[in-house]
């Protein structure tokens, strides 16, 4: 009796330090004992199918944590499905200034920062998925009313859940409608009568043109060449036309010249012989106003019937026309100095 309970107290002390062996070198080997880790949680709304227990969480590239389980959530009053991931992340570098903060703290730090989460394909060969930790300071937080046991860290969907949502909210159906009435009115189109005529008529064109450019090709040297010939011609009628033009000019200029030292000349000729003139003028107004003056004593004298006043009448009229004819001339002249050498034109 007492050595079967010495064997059944050995057997179960055995057993015990071999449970307590494996405890050891489990936590040993997995690095927990005297790892300084933080459990954070990621609450993601789209499905996590190929993230698994123990996959890399990633920041910027650098391995921080991994996932240590993954649970499944409904919020009873907004109806909505949440999967909590909880990853542990090992502590990192912080800066000297905040060494006193732990690393809630400094991820709490981070978010405000707009630190977020988000699901990466791991392999593409076996569609395993990591989680990626960046930031991403323009996307919203959202909000809700899941209480966890641990910080949370927001997400945001993948690029390849946001390239499906994108995809299935696209009006394939209509899109493919139209694709297909597109088709169909492609297909009217290369089977009509008319493209097929236009088809021969644009080969007969582009025929055509082909021999006009081949001709082109012949014809141009010799076109090129004459055009030249001209273009050298031209230029050398524009270059004498250009020193006949010049030697005209100076023709022009020396015969303006001439002309206005005749008019000057004329000027001071013209001068003297209008002073003159006016002076004869103003002696004939003179001899005229005695005349006048003379011949209404006269006609004072003279019978109003008599000839000899009908006479002098006549002479004082025609004398009259005569001073008339002089004070017509004079103006003329002082409008006209140049008639005195050229003579009255179109008075």
């Amino acid at each position: 009796m007492t050595s079967f309970r010495k064997q059944t107290s050995i057997g179960i002390f055995v057993l015990g330090a071999l449970l307590l062996a494996g405890i050891l070198i489990t936590v040993l080997g997995s690095g927990r004992l005297f790892s300084d880790t933080t459990r954070f949680v990621l609450l993601f709304q789209n499905s996590v199918s190929g993230l698994n227990v123990g996959a890399p969480v990633l920041f910027r590239g650098v391995k921080v944590g991994q996932v240590t389980d993954i649970r499944l959530m409904a919020d009873s009053k907004s109806m909505q499905v949440f999967i909590p991931v909880i990853v542990e992340i090992k502590p990192f570098g912080i800066h000297k200034e905040q060494s006193d903060q732990n690393l809630e703290q400094t991820i709490d730090a981070l978010v405000s920062k707009g630190l977020r989460g988000q699901l990466a394909v791991q392999s593409l060969i076996t569609g395993q998925y990591q989680i990626h930790l960046d930031f991403h300071p323009h996307t919203r937080m959202q909000t809700n009313d899941i209480q966890t046991d641990y910080p949370e860290i927001p997400t945001i969907p993948s690029n390849l859940q946001e390239l499906t949502s994108q995809v299935s909210e696209l009006p394939l159906q209509d899109m493919a409608h139209q694709l297909s009435q597109i088709l169909s009115s492609l297909d009217r189109l290369l089977s009509h009568d008319d493209l097929n005529q236009s088809l021969t008529l644009l080969k007969t064109t582009l025929k055509q043109t082909s021999e006009l450019s081949s001709q082109l090709n012949q014809d141009l040297p010799a076109t090129l060449a004459s055009f030249r010939s001209t273009s050298e011609t031209a230029q050398d009628t524009i270059q004498q036309a250009g020193a006949d033009l010049k030697q005209l000019s100076s023709t022009l200029a020396q015969t303006t010249n001439q002309a206005q030292k005749l008019l000057s000349t004329t000027n001071q000729r013209l001068g003297p012989m209008l002073s003159a003139l006016e002076q004869t003028f103003t002696t004939a107004g003179s001899t005229l106003e005695q005349t006048r003056t003379s011949l209404a004593e006269l006609s004072g004298l003279l019978n109003k019937d008599s000839g000899l006043k009908q006479e002098l009448e006549r002479t004082l009229r025609e004398f009259q026309d005569a001073a008339r004819s002089v004070q017509t001339l004079s103006d003329y002249l002082e409008r006209h100095p140049e008639a005195l050498l050229r003579g009255k034109k179109g008075y």
